[in-house]
């Protein structure tokens, strides 16, 4: 297992976010954090991500601004440490 740092990136427009991931490492793709809030600027750590054999995890994730205007998915590979931005725009 590996960890990684989620970021809230929402600097332009402002906005908390609820954020879910999906370990796309572990068989049928399961959510491993589900409608997390997380303040602008602010940042999550989630030491539960599943990693291959080069050590590297494979996630996809979905930010949604908490008021409902927007969202936006991402699949990206990740490794130990990683800080990932998580935005809605």
């Amino acid at each position: 297992m590996i960890g990684i740092i989620l970021h809230n990136n929402e600097r332009t427009l402002p906005n908390d976010l609820f954020v879910t991931v999906n370990d796309l490492n572990q068989a049928g793709g399961p959510a491993i954090l589900v409608n997390q809030r997380i303040n602008v600027d602010q940042t999550f750590a989630l030491n539960n991500v599943q990693d291959d054999q080069n050590g590297n995890g494979n996630i996809t994730w979905t930010a949604a601004a908490v008021d409902g205007s927007k969202s936006l998915n991402a699949t990206v590979s990740v490794t130990d440490g990683q800080q990932v931005e998580v935005t809605s725009w």
